[in-house]
């Protein structure tokens, strides 16, 4: 789990980590103060940067407009991360020294994260028999008196229960931050419990299908004020710290329940898992930390309060997320909304997220030149970038030198296995990465029958996608492909 509000996630809730909702801003809206910020497509590199860039410019081939899909509509709110950011950097060519050590430290990380659940699993199945007299009892005389086979059923049980514990927890931290964020002026668009999406249709509340990789769940609102300037005095602390707050008051109700005296063994042990997993989840999300190098609801909460530029950056993430929802497209958006600041960090999570809407505004525009321009820059940022971030990164860099006409062998290299694994786990409920299959099924490995299918897969999918700016431009994107000749790309 992770925060409601700087949900690092690319695009699709789109990316990039993003809550929003009704009222469409006017574009005098958008600010004025052009003298300190720029269009992030104009800001200066380093001037070795600009020479690496140049090299492989010259032997990329002609380049021509491409259409990407980043995930957009992650942004606004971090909610329940996954400890999995095992994601790999975005490598264009075969990995040298420092390619394999990274590989090795994510799986060492990668294994460290599965035995760290395995054992923090077992410490809370333990301790809540060890603190729990009932469960004592039980533990040391019913179920350890019958047998193997009803031990190991009984302990398939309170396996369940934990799931179910975990889940209901989840929920119930998104619930916090949308009670929350709605009691602070926040408007509702869209709330996510793994890949089941509750989201705003008009006047009408819909269920649907969407993941983001990462996340558990997320809770998208739209900011209390439709103007950028307002942004700053936009409340935030109650909004980030909900989510955690609910977890941390199931927990105290299950507490009480308990001292109240369960008489059932099964009560006992809900009562307990909710208390262990209430309190976990309390202190993962609301104590300033990063998992898998994504902050969680703490520390967005504190990067909020020591930088108001953060809660401009936080306001358009939800902002842009909310029009989506309601239909409206990045390239009918104010330009001022993604402006930087020249001297922004585009490690930082929160410059990644606008840049990659930035990144499919101009992808909408058709103008992929410009769209490569700042995919560049952001991966000369990617040894500091979160995992999550790397692989969108990679993953649009290799749309858009497909729709660029680049030579095969050199998209190639841009596509780890790792990122194509991410992209295809991803398709089926993200229209975005889908499109992306179809681009590479088609044009890089020449598999029309396959692309066609991915097509009319993909077809199906818009009039049910919960963001209906994203559908309407994955749609064109998609109409705009079929044009193009299966030998469009250069051998």
């Amino acid at each position: 789990m992770t925060d409601p509000i700087t949900d690092p996630q690319p695009h699709g809730e789109h990316t990039p980590a993003q809550h929003h909702a009704e009222s469409a801003p006017a574009a005098q809206d958008a600010p004025a103060a052009q003298t300190e910020t720029a269009h992030i497509a104009d800001i200066p590199e380093p001037a070795a940067q600009a020479t690496a860039e140049t090299a492989e410019a010259a032997s990329a081939q002609p380049r021509t407009p491409t259409p990407p899909v980043p995930q957009r509509g992650n942004t606004g709110t971090d909610d329940n991360i996954s400890p999995r950011s095992n994601v790999p950097t975005s490598g264009s060519k075969r990995p040298g020294g420092k390619g394999r050590i990274r590989r090795l430290w994510q799986r060492i990380k990668r294994i460290s994260t599965a035995i760290g659940a395995g054992i923090l699993i077992a410490g809370t199945m333990l301790a809540s028999v060890a603190l729990v007299p009932r469960l004592r009892l039980f533990f040391s005389q019913e179920m350890a008196g019958n047998g193997i086979a009803v031990f190991m059923a009984y302990w398939i049980a309170a396996m369940a229960i934990l799931v179910a514990a975990i889940y209901i927890q989840i929920i119930l931290h998104e619930g916090g931050h949308l009670a929350c964020g709605l009691a602070g002026g926040y408007r509702f668009v869209s709330f996510r419990v793994g890949s089941v999406i509750l989201y705003r249709d008009g006047s009408r509340l819909r269920l649907g299908r969407y993941s983001l990789a990462g996340t558990g769940g997320q809770c998208l609102l739209e900011p209390p004020t439709d103007r950028m300037e307002d942004a700053a005095a936009m409340p935030y602390r109650a909004y980030c710290m909900g989510g955690a707050a609910a977890n941390i008051a199931a927990a105290v109700i299950a507490a009480t329940a308990l001292a109240a005296g369960a008489e059932s063994v099964v009560a006992a042990f809900a009562a307990s898992m909710f208390i262990f997993t209430g309190i976990v989840m309390a202190a993962m999300n609301g104590i300033p930390m990063r998992i898998g190098g994504i902050p969680n609801d703490g520390e967005n909460a504190r990067i909020m309060a020591r930088d108001p530029e953060m809660r401009r950056m936080l306001w358009v993430q939800l902002k842009v997320n909310a029009l989506y929802s309601r239909g409206q497209r990045l390239c009918e958006m104010p330009d001022g909304w993604f402006s930087i600041p020249e001297d922004a960090d585009l490690a930082n999570h929160m410059y990644t997220s606008v840049a990659m809407f930035d990144v499919w505004r101009h992808i909408e525009c058709r103008d992929f030149e410009a769209a490569d321009t700042i995919l560049g820059r952001i991966r000369a940022r990617e040894g500091r970038m979160i995992e999550l971030f790397r692989l969108e990164t990679a993953a649009d860099r290799a749309f858009v030198a497909i729709l660029l006409r680049r030579p095969r062998s050199q998209i190639r290299r841009m596509r780890s296995d790792r990122v194509a694994q991410y992209i295809s786990a991803d398709a089926r409920n993200n229209i975005s990465h889908a499109l992306e299959l179809y681009a590479w099924e088609r044009f890089v490995e020449g598999d029309a029958a396959k692309a066609a299918a991915r097509a009319e897969a993909i077809r199906k999918a818009l009039p049910r996608h919960h963001a209906r700016g994203e559908a309407a431009d994955c749609a064109d994107l998609l109409a705009w492909m079929e044009t193009l000749s299966d030998d469009y790309l250069c051998d």
